[in-house]
């Protein structure tokens, strides 16, 4: 557990690899069909014009270039240079089966790049993606990432998700099926979520066979649906003590087996919003683990209970 009460990705990777190894984030220029407009023109409710990562830059620069700049920020930052490449902003498997050939095949070939990342949507996982996905699995370490953020339809139609639970469900399985390591992002705090829903998609996850999940808490950027409703006075963010409650008593949930690659949003600047402890991820991170320590348990202690 890499002496902490959750099963830690970055230890994970650290006995994979035998070294340390961190994303280099890459924008590789796609859309979303929850804003082009086949699903819908206004995305999910809480997303930005960025999508997901870091601002989209009006010309992107190629894939390799833009991993030899992470590697060199990572090895000032870290001392490696080592890296998974993640293809992070918005929906990453949204084009056609060459198109994401090419790119893929770019970043691997990329020196000191060890696996790749590919985050994308459950409804964006055709058998010719699977076909190519589990192509490179076979060629290095992969991940599929599925934003989810709620097993609760009714909850992700009020988010405009645009996908069902179901959809997640069987592109998981199909996934699987084939070998190929899946990841899940959620969300805690989604508007009109009580604590027992947001524990049944712990528990419900749990029974699916995960390689990692992703905990963010919904924090409000700017330029969004989320900032209507805020300032409307629709919705309030969590507090920082009860997300860090909302975060153990998940965890608590949650299959013992499951690696933790995240337990914060993170989210910074003058487009952040709310709420303003966001900034302090590492505050957040500490809070979490002493609430683990306060009660004497760990991830997993009511999984199956």
């Amino acid at each position: 557990m890499n002496n902490v009460p959750y099963n830690g990705f970055a230890g994970f990777l650290k006995k994979k690899f035998g070294f340390s190894v961190y994303k280099a984030v890459v924008d590789a220029g796609f859309s979303c069909p929850n804003r082009d407009g086949r699903l819908s023109k206004n995305g999910c409710i809480f997303c930005d014009e960025r999508g997901a990562g870091p601002e989209r830059q009006a010309s992107i620069l190629p894939v390799s270039q833009q991993i030899q700049t992470a590697q060199e920020f990572l090895s000032k930052r870290y001392g490696t240079k080592k890296s998974l490449v993640y293809f992070q902003p918005f929906t990453n498997t949204d084009a056609a089966i060459p198109v994401l050939k090419k790119l893929y095949s770019e970043a691997i070939d990329t020196k000191n790049v060890v696996g790749l990342v590919i985050g994308t949507r459950p409804d964006c996982i055709s058998n010719d993606v699977l076909d190519l996905l589990e192509e490179f699995n076979k060629r290095t370490f992969l991940i599929l990432e599925l934003g989810l953020q709620s097993v609760h339809d009714v909850t992700l139609k009020k988010i405009n998700r645009q996908h069902s639970f179901e959809q997640f469900e069987n592109s998981v399985g199909r996934a699987i099926q084939r070998n190929i390591n899946v990841g899940v992002h959620v969300i805690l705090g989604l508007p009109g979520e009580s604590h027992q829903d947001m524990m049944y998609t712990a528990e419900t996850l749990s029974k699916i066979q995960l390689m990692l999940i992703k905990i963010h808490h919904l924090y409000i950027m700017k330029d969004t649906k989320m900032e209507e409703l805020y300032r409307e006075g629709r919705y309030s963010p969590v507090l920082l003590e009860v997300y860090v409650n909302l975060v153990v008593d998940f965890l608590e949930k949650s299959s013992p087996e499951v690696l933790v690659a995240r337990l914060a949003g993170s989210a910074r600047g003058e487009k952040l919003i709310a709420p303003d402890w966001t900034a302090r991820k590492g505050l957040v991170i500490k809070k979490i683990q002493e609430e683990f320590v306060r009660r004497k348990t760990r991830q997993g202690f009511l999984f199956n209970k």
